[in-house]
This record gives C-alpha cells, structure tokens and sequence, in this order.
C-alpha cells in the first residue's frame, strides 16, 4: 500500500517450495478452514498457494529427454551437489552455480563454499555430458513450472497479469523472478535485500493481533470469563515478550439477541469489566470476544541495527558485523554481467553499474547483491533501487 503498488503477487522461492499469494489494495484472502492432510480444520490461513520447486529441487530427465524440476527435493542436506555435502542429484541450485547466477567458491550461510566442478558433474547426464546446456534446460522447466502456477493463480481471481508487481523474495526469489514473470505477463517486479530472510522480517516488524473467545454460561459470571480471556492474553504477549502494558485491548460481548457491546481499554481486566457493565438478565450475554493487538511504534523495532539504517545506502556488500563478508566477490558485483563465464576474481566484468545503485538504474543482464540476496536481472529488464535495501525492476521491451 505504502509503495502504490495494487495488486501485488508474493513469489516466495526458498529450498523446497515457491509459496505464491496476491495481495490486492493491502488485503489478502484468507481460508477460514482449510483442508490439512484431507481434513477440514477450523484454522483460519492466508490463501497461499504452494508449489514444490525451489533451490533444493532435483532435476530428472525422462526417457524422452524431457526435463523436469520437483517435487522430490534434496533438503537442506545433504542438498544440492555444490553445497559438497554429499549430494548427488542435479538441483536448481546447480543449474544456478553452472550458469552462473551463483559464483564457484561463493560463500553462504552455514560454512557452505559453492563448487561448480561438483553441480557440473550431476548437470551433464541430464544433456548428454554438457553440463550448461542441461541448466539451461532445468532452468526452463523450473521457469515454467513456476509460471503456469502463476498463471493459475491470476486467472482464478480474475486478475490482470499487467496490473500485477510480483514482489520476490526467498533465497532463489530474486534469481528466477524476471523469467517466470516474462512468462506470466509481468512487467514489474520488486526485490528484496537479505530474501532468504524476507518472510521472518516481515514477521518480525509486523503487527500482532490475536483473537480469544468463550461461550458465557447462564450461570457464569461474566467478569469472571473475560478475565479469564484477558488472562490468556497477557500470558500469550508474555510469551512472545512484547509489552503486555502497550497493547491494546477490545472486548465484545455478544447477547442471545444479536445485539453487542464493546469496549476499548489497557490490558487491566477489571476496568474493561466495569466497562461492559453487567448485562440485562432479559438478554443475557452468550459470548465474548477478545482481541489483543500490539503494534511496533519503532519503524526500525526488529532490524539489525546498522549505523544508519533507514539511510542506509544500498551497497552491495554490507553486512551488519563483518567488514569482510561478501569480499570473494568481483570488485563490482552489483553490476555484474550475467554471463555464463563469470568468474568471482574477474575485475573487467559488469563495469556498466556503479558500486552502489541507490537511485540508480541499471539495465540487464546483470547481477546484483544487496545483503547477501542475489538479483537476476536479465536482458530486457532494468533495475533501481528505490530505498535501502529493495529493487523496483521493469521490463523495457
């Protein structure tokens, strides 16, 4: 809502699954009973959809030379072949490190170093022993994988694919964004810094609301049951340590008749008790509600506290502690050419972008690494960033 954008589809590509979501004019659908395992449970869920693709994804070729990627995944571990933790199926991930989207020898959380030798060796059966032209292929099939999915989603909300910004974010979102929209009929995207992290971010900076109810027995007092509920409340803000004082509290009680009252109040049970009064015995109260709701006043409560971090510029290899993360990278890698014979300690490729594109535009095919999440951007796209630590791309042809 804050950047305009009115229909906006989440295209969250992590391991195992791409998660996709619209969110049109800041609302989302929710399903208020969604099935688990064949089993309807009365367990209100955003309406995401999932599909079983992502970095960890195994690739296979049929006996007709048809390639497809997932749902089979190799996990976490031992994972893709480059991880060198013992993998031994072709991934996605792999094709990324074979073409390049992904440096030989790049470093990534948890002492994984990228080896390509490894992803070229479990790539070129899948194409008869070359090993670029097979992720190539596993790169279509992945794209149009993901792209039917989309399709899908938009046309069952009646959606117009020009109408849409695909946000992407996950670990692999912003390496397979612009091809899966191309596909899609997406003409914008926006992308996140630090992607792999995006979702639990979002959790973190979001606001909390939770939702308590009782039945109200004839003879039930019924100070004593919202007190009961505001009881849960607190313990619950507690436990998830935010400021029990600093919420806001609304109790609703509903009589047999429809009718309802509520109040807004602190968290002090008693005054909100004295507030609802006490019911008239001809329509007494059947049940009530609770709602508790704490919202962050701090717009940077849960970011790692850079220096600066709402002025932040975006550079691409920030980290929050270590001044030498991110240094086996090119000397320029926000403007890295996407080419598939990049190499990390090559200092004549993507000289066509500046060290720090805040501001800036920069025309595909590049690469571009903002606090550890990479950003395809292929030919036919351009890229600026419009705050901190986000993208907006745009297709020009």
């Amino acid at each position: 809502r804050d950047r305009l954008d009115g229909t906006v589809l989440a295209f969250d590509m992590g391991g195992t699954t791409l998660d996709l979501g619209l969110v049109r004019d800041g609302s989302y659908e929710v399903d208020e009973a969604p099935e688990i395992r064949g089993v309807r449970v009365r367990l209100p869920v955003p309406g995401i959809v999932s599909v079983g693709l992502g970095g960890s994804s195994i690739a296979s070729v049929s006996d007709s030379g048809t390639v497809t990627v997932g749902p089979a995944s190799a996990g976490a571990v031992p994972g893709p072949a480059a991880f060198g933790r013992g993998g031994t199926e072709p991934t996605l991930t792999d094709a990324d490190v074979v073409l390049g989207l992904l440096a030989d020898g790049q470093s990534l959380p948890g002492d994984i170093v990228l080896d390509g030798d490894r992803a070229s060796a479990v790539l070129a059966p899948l194409a008869g022993g070359d090993p670029a032209a097979a992720a190539r292929l596993v790169h279509a099939a992945a794209h149009e994988k993901a792209a039917a999915a989309v399709g899908e989603l938009l046309v069952g909300a009646g959606v117009d694919p020009g109408e849409v910004t695909l946000y992407a974010f996950g670990g692999a979102g912003g390496l397979h964004a612009a091809p899966v929209a191309e596909l899609a009929g997406i003409d914008r995207i926006r992308s996140f810094g630090a992607g792999g992290v995006f979702s639990a971010r979002g959790v973190a900076e979001a606001a909390v609301e939770q939702h308590y109810e009782s039945a109200v027995e004839p003879d039930e007092d019924l100070a004593e049951v919202v007190n009961r509920l505001v009881a849960r409340a607190r313990l619950d803000l507690a436990a998830e340590r935010l400021p029990v004082t600093e919420s806001r509290l609304t109790v609703v009680a509903h009589h047999h008749s429809g009718k309802y009252r509520s109040t807004d109040a602190g968290i002090d049970p008693d005054s909100i008790s004295a507030d609802l009064g006490m019911p008239d015995s001809s329509d007494p109260v059947a049940r009530v509600e609770v709602l508790s709701n704490w919202q962050p006043d701090d717009p940077n409560w849960g970011r790692d506290a850079a220096s600066s971090p709402a002025g932040r510029a975006l550079d691409p290899d920030w980290q929050p502690d270590d001044p030498h993360r991110g240094q086996n990278a090119a000397s320029s890698p926000a403007g890295r050419a996407l080419d598939p014979n990049w190499q990390p300690d090559d200092p004549r490729r993507g000289q066509n972008a500046a060290s720090s594109i805040a501001g800036d535009e920069i025309a595909g095919p590049a690469l571009i690494n903002i606090s550890g999440a990479v950003h395809a951007i292929p030919a036919g796209w351009t890229a600026r960033g419009t705050d901190a630590d986000s993208l907006l791309w745009e297709r020009s042809v």
